[in-house]
């Protein structure tokens, strides 16, 4: 089959957890063809994707990486063309690439797909606004339905109630099949975390820092981060890989990096880690049964929820970009807290016991 994959570019999560189904129908002989924007198209391309470069839909955002709604909700008509204007050119993309299946993250592409009659999925985690009012949250919950009933199937990349990862992804809706949180890597294609960090030469314990996000957040973030730096070099005990956005000078026990080789191997030799609170990034987090700490962008509604849901349940801290002074201490503490290292740990069993791709993929057939 020819399978077309429509992703939100708004980063690199929706791409990115969309690969590890794009890979497997690839194994299986399906040609897969890729369509986003913004900086995701070349990580499709990057990844060996004939991807479509679309037309960008974003939100406004301020030099601390938090959203702007009132320019945003100003620049709405600019995103409306944008979305009229991807419609018409994703129809173009079924047609010429010969389109037999469409799977949409997060984007639209299963609505030309309908017009063609062209069978479609769309996935999602997010069912409602979570922190708004009831009546705002119903309204986008009406909203996803309706986006979703130009698809066969909507498909929730998240684990069913008690054991769901994200607040917001419970859904009433009758098409709906729950697979689990994708995930590209597997625990079990890693060595272990000693053999790891002997490999890397890391002596002692390790945290992991991932500075990462769309537009000004990864930028904000980094300024706070750094800053710290002085408290690192104190931490003897301590060795710290920081990915950062622009090149600086490794100190001490800090390591700084602006390209990381394998995510997950350095996931797996971590002892805590400290992220922005994407779902994607959580999910591969966890996945792995890790201790983390995890910063929010400011105003980002999706981010903030995760980060106090997953503390609530107790397997992660969940820290303001305000409050980043505090995590020298925190790391500290985290790295001595058993009841998060157990939970860690049991949603890491529950990881195991999925295989996510084969399921979408059996959904696809």
């Amino acid at each position: 089959m020819n399978i077309y994959f429509s992703c939100n570019g708004l980063g690199l999560g929706h791409v990115g957890r969309s690969f590890t189904i794009a890979n497997e129908l690839k194994k299986q002989g399906h040609n897969v063809v890729f369509g986003t924007w913004g900086p995701a198209v070349d990580y499709a391309r990057k990844e060996g994707y004939k991807c479509y470069s679309l037309n960008l839909i974003d939100w406004v955002d301020n030099f601390d990486g938090s959203i702007d709604f009132f320019k945003t909700f100003l620049n709405f008509p600019k995103m409306a063309y944008s979305f009229i204007k991807n419609y018409v050119l994703e129809k173009d993309i079924l047609k010429n690439e010969k389109i037999d299946f469409v799977f949409s993250d997060s984007a639209f592409g299963h609505m030309p797909a309908r017009t063609k009659g062209i069978k479609s999925m769309y996935m999602t985690h997010q069912i409602t606004l979570p922190g708004v009012r009831k009546y705002a949250s119903y309204f986008f919950e009406g909203a996803m339905y309706f986006l979703a009933s130009f698809a066969d199937k909507l498909v929730v990349c998240d684990f069913k109630k008690p054991n769901n990862l994200y607040p917001a992804s419970i859904s009433r809706y009758s098409k709906t099949k729950y697979i689990g949180p994708l995930v590209r890597k597997q625990p079990k294609e890693y060595s272990s975390k000693e053999e790891i960090k002997q490999k890397m030469g890391v002596d002692g314990k390790l945290c992991v820092i991932f500075i990462s996000g769309p537009k000004q957040s990864p930028y904000a973030l980094e300024k706070r981060i750094v800053a710290l730096e002085d408290e690192f070099l104190k931490m003897k005990e301590w060795n710290f890989i920081i990915r950062v956005k622009t090149k600086r000078k490794s100190r001490g026990n800090i390591k700084y990096t602006t390209w990381i080789d394998d995510v997950f191997e350095l996931i797996s030799a971590a002892d805590v880690i400290v992220s922005r609170a994407g779902f994607s990034t959580v999910c591969d987090i966890v996945c792995f049964g890790k201790k983390s700490i995890l910063i929010p962008q400011p105003k980002q509604m999706e981010q903030e929820a995760l980060g106090v849901y997953l503390e609530k349940k107790g397997c992660a801290y969940n820290l303001p970009q305000t409050d980043t002074n505090k995590i020298p201490k925190l790391i500290e503490k985290l790295d001595s807290d058993e009841p998060v290292e157990q939970k860690a740990k049991d949603y890491k069993k529950l990881f195991l016991k999925k295989d996510i791709a084969k399921t979408v993929r059996e959904l696809i057939d």
